[in-house]
């Protein structure tokens, strides 16, 4: 099975926090058939892990995941 991960580096860990709860919620969402995520955060630094049934899977949801963390890194955080 193909498998990549990146990884996103944010400006305060609030806001890495922020980000990694907001995609915490969709990566245990029964929708997600064809790959299997996984997310790690370490201080400001978020990884995200994708194994999924072929290269094209794989790159369809790294592709997704890029675009929410690029709106979610755009939205205002209290506290951020």
């Amino acid at each position: 099975m193909p498998s990549l991960s990146f990884s996103r580096s944010f400006s305060s860990a609030s806001k890495a926090r922020a980000v990694y709860e907001s995609l915490s919620l969709e990566t245990g969402k029964s929708f997600e058939k064809r790959s299997k995520t996984t997310l790690s955060l370490k201080n400001t630094q978020l990884r995200v892990s994708i194994i999924a049934d072929d290269a094209h899977a794989c790159e369809v949801s790294r592709a997704s995941y890029a675009k929410l963390i690029d709106y979610l890194d755009n939205l205002e955080t209290p506290g951020a």
